[in-house]
């Protein structure tokens, strides 16, 4: 992916719900290193999670979705840009965030991440 593009909610904010998003993934790049490569896994990804959201991240086999589920979790760190749960910057993992990677359907490349915040 060579451009940045940013999410935007599916629908509109529900009266009386926090109009912030809950996860605020910013532009980001990660890459983890192989015994012979250094591999982008993402490059400038974008997008917010509301309160109310569903997300789904769907993609082939080695497009990053596992990857950036992984930094959303703390692991690894982004080389560019930032990602926020509830306005915090995610630099480790910590008590703030619960996150789970489940595989959904296997055969079509998609996951869920289900955040628990405090």
């Amino acid at each position: 992916m060579n451009a940045v593009t940013k999410l935007k909610p599916a629908g509109p904010v529900p009266a009386g719900a926090p109009a912030s998003p809950i996860l605020e993934v910013d532009g980001v790049t990660l890459q983890y290193k192989t015994k012979d490569y250094l591999i982008t896994a993402t490059y400038r990804v974008s997008f917010d999670v509301y309160p109310s959201d569903r997300f789904v991240l769907l993609g082939p086999s080695g497009c990053g979705k596992s990857t950036l589920l992984k930094g959303v979790a703390g692991y690894p760190h982004p080389v560019e840009g930032e990602m926020r749960l509830k306005g915090r910057e995610i630099k480790e993992p910590g008590p703030f965030c619960d996150a789970v990677l489940s595989g959904l359907f296997p055969c079509h490349g998609s996951h869920l991440l289900r955040i628990s915040y405090k």
